[in-house]
């Protein structure tokens, strides 16, 4: 019986309704063991080729066409043993790492059509008998996947079949029984060959993925190719070398997809208008996490006078920080998710005091929440960023006529400012007749209405006690902490 080097060809596992039919497995037979034709003898080496052929078949039941080659592998034959059992040693390259397939089309890199999920080249999985093969181990598992040639449209049947030269005739080949039929229809091939990069970007929150998304990949050769997300928020760059490509989003800041900012690259400055927050200055600015801007350490002295980043006071200057990456490791072979940070929003906070059952309606930036709790209680959620203006109706239990009241987002400045401990006071209940900035007999006789509320001595006084105290019950009563502070103003209480 000849003996045989072996491996196996197979389309890549797919869910049922898409397998692909081919066998298990190839052999490719000696023509002859050592004498005849054959140069391959008992313990020495020749130079051996593994070529792969495809060919076009009109049905599956005829006669294919004439085979094309289309990759191939080096290395050299060897005859072991008294069995004179066939060897193919994989060549090295220069690195001496194990010899890559070639491919007569060579693979060039190419930014995948954002209408187009699938590679335009298709990859099949290549096992090798270890009884058979050597130095196969590739860390990069570039020799297990095999790259299909471009196949003309229309075509549905292809057969792909081996063969061994030696001195550039055949050694062996293939027979019809070890032939792999594929049908050419349907989603043959991995999603992300090892000569395809792909990256998903998903956002932290469930919100479906951003737009059509600039990114830029420097393939392992150095060749730089840009294109733009799919709207499923897909990537992919097809023929490239097999290995490590450096991937950089170009929309994004740094923060909002987890790089390092660019080496030497500087922020700009910022201006705060009136009524203006952190949230809202990064979607006007283009970025996803505010905290991003407001922990950069360029703004550290900043912070320190506005610990909050939803309050800050009209003409504070505040540091953007740089928006250019550098890029991150994308290996190729596997789908690489990018996490996004959730796009900015305001938490808005309300907090109804009431000694009965209620249900609420609140409409805020073209958003109604619904509710109802059973007496007091904190109203919360998460409305859009840019949001200035709102509506809360409440509807007591035996009451058929709702109370309403006019919201302001974004207007509340820290409580070391005047106009902060006034707009404390106003959503406490102690009206001080408007947020001016300037403390006057009402304001005085509304500091004297919380500080005795308060069991504070009522000096009418804004001293560092009340501040605190008003800062206590306005911003933190509910959690306890400093964190996610209340930016609403209301134009009347219950």
């Amino acid at each position: 019986m000849p003996s045989a080097l072996r491996f196996k060809l197979q389309p890549f596992p797919l869910p049922p309704l898409l397998k692909t039919t081919g066998v298990e497995g190839m052999r490719v037979e000696l023509l002859k063991r050592g004498s005849g034709t054959t140069q391959a003898q008992v313990g020495s080496k020749v130079d051996a080729e593994l070529e792969f052929h495809w060919a076009k078949l009109d049905s599956a039941l005829e006669a294919p066409g004439t085979p094309e080659k289309f990759a191939s592998l080096k290395g050299q034959l060897e005859l072991r043993g008294p069995s004179r059992q066939p060897f193919f040693i994989n060549g090295t390259d220069s690195a001496g790492q194990p010899g890559l397939i070639e491919y007569v089309d060579p693979l060039q890199p190419e930014v995948r059509p954002a209408d187009r999920l699938g590679p335009r080249r298709k990859a099949i999985r290549l096992d090798f008998d270890p009884g058979s093969f050597e130095a196969m181990n590739d860390p990069l598992f570039t020799n297990t996947h095999l790259i299909l040639p471009a196949v003309p449209d229309g075509v549905t049947f292809i057969e792909i079949s081996a063969r061994l030269m030696v001195g550039g005739a055949p050694e062996a080949e293939t027979d019809q029984n070890d032939r792999l039929d594929i049908v050419m229809f349907g989603s043959i091939g991995a999603l992300v060959p090892t000569t395809s990069v792909g990256f998903r970007l998903v956002f932290e929150s469930d919100a479906p993925p951003p737009g059509p998304t600039r990114f830029k990949l420097e393939d392992p050769q150095g060749r730089v190719l840009e294109g733009k997300t799919n709207a499923a928020g897909l990537g992919f760059v097809d023929g490239v070398a097999p290995g490590d490509s450096k991937l950089t989003l170009l929309d994004f800041a740094p923060a909002d997809w987890g790089a390092e900012p660019k080496a030497g690259a500087s922020g700009s400055k910022h201006k705060v208008a009136k009524f203006e927050d952190v949230p809202q200055i990064a979607v006007k600015k283009g970025y996803f996490d505010p905290a991003a801007i407001h922990e950069d350490a360029a703004n550290e002295s900043l912070r320190a006078e506005r610990p909050n980043l939803n309050q800050l006071v009209e003409g504070d200057q505040l540091t953007l920080p740089p928006k250019e990456s550098e890029p991150v490791l994308a290996r190729s072979g596997i789908l690489k998710a990018i996490l996004l940070k959730s796009r900015p929003v305001q938490r808005l906070k309300l907090q109804v005091q009431a000694d009965r059952p209620f249900t609420y309606v609140l409409t805020v930036g073209g958003a109604t929440f619904r509710g109802e709790h059973s007496e007091s209680a904190l109203i919360e959620h998460e409305v859009p960023a840019l949001s200035t203006k709102g509506t809360l109706k409440l509807t007591f239990e035996h009451q058929k006529k709702a109370l309403e009241w006019d919201l302001e987002l974004g207007t509340l400045e820290p409580a070391s400012t005047v106009k902060g401990q006034q707009a404390r006071l106003m959503n406490l209940g102690f009206d001080p007749k408007g947020v001016d900035g300037k403390v006057g007999k009402n304001t005085k006789a509304a500091t004297t209405a919380f500080q005795t509320f308060a069991k504070l001595e009522p000096t009418g006084e804004l001293d560092d006690a009340t501040i605190a105290e008003l800062e206590q019950r306005h911003d933190f009563a509910s959690e306890g902490s400093a964190a996610d502070a209340s930016d609403a103003d209301a134009d009347a209480a219950e």
